[in-house]
């Protein structure tokens, strides 16, 4: 049983002791702390919204090329069509080449050395012709959203990953039609993996949350010096009103007067010392108990 008082009378203390400290704090104070907190939330949800906002404006742009790209890879197809019929192997030849290409690029932190885009034909009838991995020739792609759309005329694209649990994993593919003589003869579809241009949003939230801190608090501190500036004279201001209400009086028959000497009075106060008041413990004692009371005079 006083395990269990011991236990709840620490939490009572604690909120006793953060109340002592609260207490002291003037009105100033607690705006300034309140205006600290607002634009404290302010800037985390400014933060937040932009880190959350930046992989999809990557994709935007990524998806923008892959689209122009997809285009240029259908117009090169369909100068090899003949009478319907798409041109797999001339297809095949021309991505061995390209993964076999070796190159050196420099793009800021990532060093680029190879191909990643993908690529895989279908028919008129949404059926793999030509994938460019090797792992889906055969199959039947009617359902993707890439294909059917684009067998339909209409934009076809998606997002899928590869392994299902792992969203780095994902690709992705933008469609584009093959024509003969006016007539959709099949689709290509160029995928491009989103972890290739991951390493590019990486680097860009370090960045934009390294720049958010270091400007969030810069302007917290230019924010409390300027407060300091601003509101002290204030403050001064403030004691000089004070001690013009306390030098306005009125006197036993209702006049107003005013007294200087209470104004400075007022604007020169200090508080005294404390003075011991001693209790007898009883009549005619000639020591004090040790518990004594303190009183402050003015």
């Amino acid at each position: 049983m006083e395990l269990r008082a011991a236990g709840r009378t620490q939490p009572a203390r604690a909120a006793r002791r953060a109340l002592t400290i609260i207490a002291p704090m003037s009105r100033r104070t607690r705006i300034l702390l309140a205006l600290i907190a607002v634009y404290a939330i302010g800037m985390a949800a400014l933060l937040y919204q932009l880190l959350a906002d930046l992989d999809p404006r990557y994709r935007e742009s990524a998806e923008e090329g892959l689209i122009e790209t997809a285009q240029l890879m259908a117009t090169v197809i369909e100068q090899e069509v003949e009478h319907g019929a798409l041109p797999t192997d001339r297809i095949g030849a021309l991505f061995r080449d390209l993964y076999a290409r070796r190159f050196s690029a420099q793009i800021f932190q990532l060093h680029k050395t190879r191909v990643e885009l993908r690529a895989y034909v279908t028919n008129r009838h949404g059926v793999v012709v030509y994938d460019s991995t090797g792992r889906d020739l055969g199959k039947d792609y009617a359902g993707w959203r890439d294909v059917r759309n684009t067998l339909r005329g209409e934009y076809g694209a998606r997002t899928t990953r590869d392994v299902a649990q792992d969203a780095d994993s994902a690709v992705m593919y933008v469609g584009a039609p093959i024509r003969w003589q006016g007539e959709i003869v099949g689709a290509v579809s160029l995928g491009k993996p989103v972890q290739s241009f991951g390493q590019f949003v990486s680097a860009a939230r370090s960045n934009i949350l390294y720049l958010g801190l270091m400007s969030g608090l810069s302007a917290l501190v230019l924010a409390l010096v300027l407060s300091f500036l601003l509101i002290r004279p204030l403050g001064i201001t403030t004691d000089l009103l004070a001690a013009l209400r306390t030098a306005l009086w009125h006197d036993a028959q209702g006049r107003r007067r005013f007294s200087p000497r209470r104004a400075g009075a007022r604007c020169g106060r200090r508080r005294a010392p404390p003075t011991r008041k001693c209790a007898m413990p009883w009549p005619g004692a000639t020591t004090c108990r040790t518990t004594c009371s303190s009183s402050r005079t003015s």
